[in-house]
């Protein structure tokens, strides 16, 4: 795929805030990513409606060229810039050699030649050397008091000295060994995970307000999986919370009341008394058999989820982007608010589906069936659904329906209702009947032909 981005300058204010603040590292990271970055397929999401803003030079190729994107990051990418933007504030702090050999704009030769995975590898390697220079396995000499102990020899240690954190960072291929001034000034406590060799696994840090800032993995990636037991023990003994979800840990949720769940392991009934945002989970192949949720529910990247359980019942929106596995929606599946179907493998909408305000289907090319009846109190938009073929007979939809590139669909329901406009391929239309024999006398042959 040709990734064609609209607006490049998305990536250096991406960067940006990866470097929080930092105008050298912003820089540095540009010099080093923005090229690879504006390639990247896994960022690049297809815009599939001309925007309102849209510059003159997009409406003007817009019906002719693209496909067009916008860019999108990901969890993955965001963990992968962390990781070279921790191995640039290392380098900088021990005064790196490379960094000092420049070109004539005084920009690092180094950086200039590389794109997101030599940067990464390059991160990796530079953290392993200084493994390699670092002190052994450590006692609690001063440097580290144990919080917790558990069943195998893990524990949890908090870090008292910047020396204790410069020992952490090296082993953990992280920059949390450049945290020391946080440490001193009371502004962060920090703490590791380690095992029965002194060896880390997760490195946490806790702001004054007892809210969870970071807990990372090696080279800044998420924590295992096997590593949240006693993770989420310590945080209940100490009362952190997560503000509810951490992106940092993105199989721990936290609910209104504190307590503590493990998203790949809910009970068969469970009900959340908040909205749900759950993002770019591989871990996660399953909702529970009967979920509820007291709120918006969204999940945006999960590229692994393949069944929604049997009962669903969202009070809000239900907004599912990115599920390429997800084939099918709960059987039974009640929305308060609007469905958003977005790049996902559904086949088929259930049955016993009930939706209150807006049913807004996009970029789903294995939907071959909408059962009836399907009546929905606001809109009906269906985009870039090649598979689908027909429409329920008893549509109705309170307001709006629109039906845009979905080459299939030849033909209208004999019975079917709109309170506002039908927006089409052909036009757009006031009234049923009107937008009924457009398609007639436009698909009519080539519907005898199939």
């Amino acid at each position: 795929m040709t990734v064609n981005l609209i607006d490049p300058s998305e990536i250096s204010h991406f960067l940006r805030l990866q470097a929080e603040g930092d105008a050298e590292l912003a820089g540095w990271l540009e010099l080093a990513l923005s090229k690879s970055l504006r390639r990247r397929e896994r960022s690049a999401s297809e815009i599939l409606d001309l925007p309102p803003d849209a510059p003159e030079w997009l409406r003007r190729k817009w019906n002719d060229g693209g496909p067009f994107h916008c860019f999108r990051p990901d969890a993955e990418l965001a963990d992968h810039v962390r990781h070279v933007r921790d191995w640039l504030v290392a380098a900088r702090a021990e005064n790196a050699p490379f960094l000092k050999r420049v070109n004539a704009q005084g920009q690092p030769l180094k950086l200039l030649n590389l794109d997101l995975a030599a940067a990464c590898h390059a991160a990796d390697k530079y953290f392993e050397r200084l493994n390699r220079l670092a002190p052994g396995a450590e006692a609690d000499d001063g440097h580290a008091a144990t919080v917790m102990n558990f069943a195998g020899g893990y524990r949890i240690v908090q870090m008292l000295t910047p020396e204790a954190l410069r020992v952490e960072g090296r082993k953990m291929g992280t920059c949390v060994g450049t945290q020391g001034g946080r440490l001193l000034s009371g502004e962060a406590t920090f703490y590791s995970l380690r095992d029965g060799r002194n060896e880390p696994h997760a490195t946490l840090a806790r702001l004054k307000t007892n809210v969870l800032s970071e807990c990372k993995g090696r080279h800044n990636r998420p924590v295992l999986a096997k590593y949240l037991p006693p993770i989420m023990s310590f945080l209940r003994e100490m009362k952190i919370s997560l503000q509810r979800y951490s992106r940092d840990l993105n199989n721990l949720l936290q609910d209104t009341s504190g307590e503590l769940h493990i998203l790949t392991s809910l009970p068969s009934t469970f009900a959340w008394r908040d909205s749900l945002e759950i993002r770019d989970n591989d871990d996660l192949g399953h909702l529970p058999l009967d979920l509820t949720v007291q709120g918006n529910f969204m999940l945006h990247g999960c590229h692994h989820l393949k069944d929604m359980g049997h009962w669903l019942t969202v009070a809000g929106n239900l907004e599912v982007r990115g599920c390429p596995r997800l084939h099918a929606l709960a059987r039974d599946t009640k929305i308060g608010g609007s469905l958003m179907l977005d790049d996902c493998g559904i086949e088929r909408l259930s049955h016993n589906l009930s939706i209150r305000d807006s049913l807004i289907i996009s970029r789903c090319p294995r939907l071959i069936e909408i059962p009836p009846p399907l009546q929905v109190d606001h809109s009906l938009v269906l985009r870039h659904c090649p598979g689908l073929s027909k429409l329920p007979e008893g549509l109705m939809a309170g307001r709006d329906l629109e039906i845009t590139r979905c080459p299939h669909l030849l033909r209208l329901p004999d019975n079917f209702r709109v309170g506002g406009r039908i927006v089409t391929d052909l036009g757009v239309f006031t009234n049923a009947d009107s937008a009924r024999a457009a398609f007639a006398a436009t698909f009519g042959a080539r519907r005898q032909s199939f």
